[in-house]
């Protein structure tokens, strides 16, 4: 008598679909889909206070208390990873955010560490059964599905927009939907990276992504975050590196220079006095250069940072909390520190500032030894718009958090962008 198989009875199209898609796969498959896509918005970012918001609030709770009993379900798989160097990195860092969370004695401190600690356990396990390949596209298609939404949202819901001066006595729209326009500029810095890693590794066609790319760009564009238009440039630049060497690059940088000094050149033979005050000017959205020389009044909350972090050197406010510290200036109140280092340093402490540096350090170092396109593309995406916001460890669970420990643990894993190697793992 022959034994039974998992498929025996099935149609042959299904027979097929099961034995190419075994349940953990499609399972995990499913949750970080739906964990990216509602992670990456943020109604709570454009000071929506509704129904809507709360039930969003209340699905992105949902779904991480599951990605963190799929992670406990197979514990002795993730295990593995969390006891290895880089992830290690993070495991220890979730154990100071807890633990400057108790120490301050703030519940919504411990509420956040326990997200934080759902999506570490999530990661390593969801990437070891979908694969390096499957979980690119599978974010991919989630986040461009978000930016999708938000411009749904934007030109359906009024509320959604989100309106600010703009120097002339009127107000500029900028790109929100479902997210604050810096998270939205941000996430479509990501896609674009994504987008171009698709093309490069050949996982989509390139006449396929064109259409994202130009919806990315124009996102970009309406949104009006600076930062994340800046960090497009050499996430852009990589991408050409590592498909056609150094000539390209110098070649555009040498076009690029040449313009400049033409430009420069013309502008002082016609007598039009552009100074780098007027440049300023023109750059910042309410026509005051000092808006450029403050990064936005980005310096007065990094000098209130720095003070709290002197207050409170060890243990910080409490993991997730920031947002309670922080004080109203020059008019408005900022719900981070709008720094990655300098936000989690104020949380945490020194201690867990220097963690979250030993992280990225151990990125930027791999980029040079084991250069691999995914994690080098965003460690710089991180690199570059970390520096003007707090990306990541965020007291809510977000994609990008997300995709930076599917990073961290990206190498250890030996993950790639070939068809996936998942095999059968016990529970």
């Amino acid at each position: 008598m022959s034994l039974a198989t998992p498929t025996a009875g099935y149609p042959p199209a299904r027979a097929a679909f099961a034995l190419a898609w075994p349940a953990p796969r499609r399972l995990a498959t499913g949750l970080w889909f739906a964990f990216v896509l509602f992670s990456a918005a943020n109604l709570s970012g454009l000071g929506v206070e509704s129904a809507g918001s709360s039930l969003h609030w209340a699905m992105r709770s949902v779904l991480c208390i599951a990605a963190g009993g799929y992670g406990l379900f197979y514990f002795r798989q993730t295990w593995l990873d969390l006891n290895r160097f880089p992830y290690a990195w993070a495991f220890l860092f979730a154990i100071w955010a807890t633990t400057s969370a108790l120490v301050t004695g703030r519940l919504f401190g411990v509420a956040a560490s326990v997200t934080l600690w759902c999506q570490l356990l999530f990661v390593p396990i969801a990437l070891r059964q979908m694969g390096g390949r499957r979980a690119i596209i599978t974010s991919l298609y989630a986040l461009q599905l978000f930016l999708l939404g938000c411009w749904l949202a934007h030109l359906l819901i009024p509320a959604y927009r989100e309106w600010e001066p703009n120097g002339t006595g009127g107000f500029r729209n900028r790109l929100g939907g479902l997210a604050h326009p810096n998270d939205v500029g941000c996430n479509a810095a990501l896609i674009t990276g994504l987008l171009l890693l698709a093309g490069n590794q050949g996982l989509i066609r390139w006449r396929y992504l064109l259409p994202g790319l130009m919806l990315c760009l124009a996102s970009l564009g309406y949104a009006a975050s600076r930062t994340a238009l800046i960090s497009v440039v050499p996430v852009a630049m990589l991408v050409v590196y590592r498909t056609f060497g150094r000539k390209p690059l110098l070649l555009a940088g040498f076009g690029v220079l040449l313009t400049l000094v033409t430009l420069a050149f013309a502008a002082e033979s016609l007598g039009l006095g552009i100074t780098p005050d007027r440049w300023a000017a023109g750059l910042s959205r309410s026509g005051d250069a000092d808006e450029i020389y403050s990064f936005t009044g980005r310096l007065d909350v990094w000098k209130f940072a720095i003070t709290k972090i002197q207050e409170s050197p060890v243990c910080g406010v409490g993991f997730g909390c920031v947002r309670f510290a922080m004080e109203e200036m020059n008019g408005w109140t900022p719900g981070h520190a709008h720094n990655l280092l300098l936000n989690m340093t104020m949380a945490t402490g020194l201690v867990g500032g220097l963690l979250l540096s030993t992280m990225l350090l151990t990125q930027i170092v791999q980029c040079f030894r084991r250069p691999d396109l995914f994690p080098d593309l965003l460690i710089i995406l991180i690199g570059c718009n970390g520096l003007a916001e707090s990306l990541i460890f965020n007291h809510i669970p977000d994609a990008l958090t997300l995709l930076f420990l599917m990073s961290l643990v990206w190498r250890q894993q030996s993950a790639t962008l070939s068809e996936s190697n998942w095999q059968t793992e016990e529970a």
